[in-house]
């Protein structure tokens, strides 16, 4: 490998765990084992080496898109399994996608106009598909879904090893092959027919009773805290790591030494705002959840009663990022996030025997299944606002969403 590719390489490796903080050329330099001038004799800034970290990323992402258009006409099943494996054995990848399409406008423009060049169908790149027509909201469904949930998946897999101290490389053939299965098949296909898990359906009558228990009214639970609101203003204008105490504190009108009096620095105050917020949202949801019938109702009303929140939460937006990767550079953040994965408890309980005969190539608990659940619409959110999509269209796609994770994107 060239020394240039070996740079890359180094570079991608910053993004490694999900509480990336952006690195200097200095440090990448001593991560290669080389001086901080030879690496400006392959990059001649920070700039050039970003545009080459985009080209490889669409390079490689492109490479196995179109292994799988190669192989349509056989199934393309085996080549999907092959794009897991990658990113599940290469988690740097999803990191660095992630990080950057949330803090970064460029990017989604760029990498897809990329991917095109390489040759991947304009009509299947997520941000390029219009949602007015039928079929256009069904194509825009199903690629939200099968890429959110394989997203949600590989770092699922990749948290739950890491915490158990077992080698990421452990089974990866069997995971991808199981988590395709889920994904194409949904959980009509992975769970047996006397498992909790197994999918009931729910008419259009009931969903609609259930649609009204979750809608949550603007204002019904007060204001927005006007330090939550600054820092999403900052997040916007700066990016996540260029915001500061300072920064937050001239979109508050207030000097930084005023905000040291509320929190001790930048990150305690994320925390603190964050937990409050999701411990409210896990109280809704255990009070709606009380009026499931099955494990399908049950996740049906965790999907749509967080829409309805974050929706009323505009200033959640930003830091979506954050709840998909799980990740700050705080130990007790994470402690705090997984509140989106216990909003369920008494469900939770009934659903931990079906959870753990549920194979995906790793060990499985009720709560990783609601946590992976319940990325979908707070994914959902965060696409659809770079889209300017409005709540209205946003309830259809998760409706077809629901729909492919009880029984796959083949239907019923």
């Amino acid at each position: 490998m060239s020394t240039k590719e070996n740079i890359l390489e180094a570079a991608f490796r910053f993004y490694k765990k999900p509480n990336f903080v952006d690195f200097s050329m200095a440090e990448l330099a001593a991560n290669v084992g080389i001086s901080k001038p030879a690496i400006y004799r392959h990059f001649s800034s920070k700039e050039d080496l970003t545009n080459s970290m985009r080209e490889r990323f669409a390079d490689t992402i492109a490479e196995f898109i179109l292994k799988i258009y190669r192989n349509e006409e056989k199934g393309a099943s085996e080549q999907f399994a092959d794009l897991i494996a990658f990113l599940a054995g290469h988690t740097e990848y999803i990191n660095y996608f992630i990080s950057n399409l949330f803090y970064d406008d460029s990017f989604g423009g760029a990498v897809n106009a990329m991917l095109v060049e390489r040759g991947v169908r304009e009509s299947e790149i997520l941000l390029n598909i219009d949602v007015q027509s039928g079929d256009g909201l069904q194509g825009f469904s199903r690629t939200f879904y099968c890429g959110t949930l394989l997203l949600s998946l590989v770092m699922l897999r990749d948290r739950i090893l890491c915490e158990a101290g077992r080698p990421n490389a452990e089974g990866i053939g069997e995971f991808a092959r199981r988590a395709v299965e889920f994904i194409t098949g949904g959980f009509a296909s992975c769970a047996g027919g006397r498992s909790v898990l197994f999918p009931s359906d729910i008419g259009g009558e009931r969903r609609r009773q259930l649609e009204s228990l979750c809608s949550i009214a603007p204002g019904q639970f007060g204001e927005e805290d006007r330090f939550f609101v600054a820092f999403a203003s900052a997040l916007r204008k700066y990016g996540l790591r260029a915001v500061t105490l300072e920064r937050i504190a001239d979109e508050l009108g207030m000097a930084k030494s005023s905000l040291y009096f509320y929190f001790d620095n930048k990150n305690r105050m994320i925390l603190g705002l964050i937990e409050k917020e999701l411990n409210l949202l896990s109280t809704i949801v255990r009070e709606n959840s009380a009026e499931a019938r099955n494990a399908s109702e049950f996740f049906y009303i965790l999907m749509f009663t967080e829409l309805s929140y974050f929706n009323i939460r505009p200033s959640m937006i930003p830091i979506f990022g954050w709840l998909l990767q799980d990740g700050i550079d705080s130990d007790s953040f994470c402690d705090g996030a997984t509140e989106i994965g216990e909003m369920g408890s008494a469900w939770e309980g009934r659903m931990e025997r079906s959870a753990a005969e549920f194979s995906l190539g790793f060990p499985l608990r009720a709560q990783h299944l609601t946590k992976c659940m319940g990325m979908i619409p707070v994914a959902l959110i965060g696409i659809c606002e770079k889209k300017g999509i409005g709540y209205g269209r946003q309830k259809e796609i998760l409706r077809l969403a629901f729909d492919f994770v009880q029984f796959g994107v083949d239907g019923k």
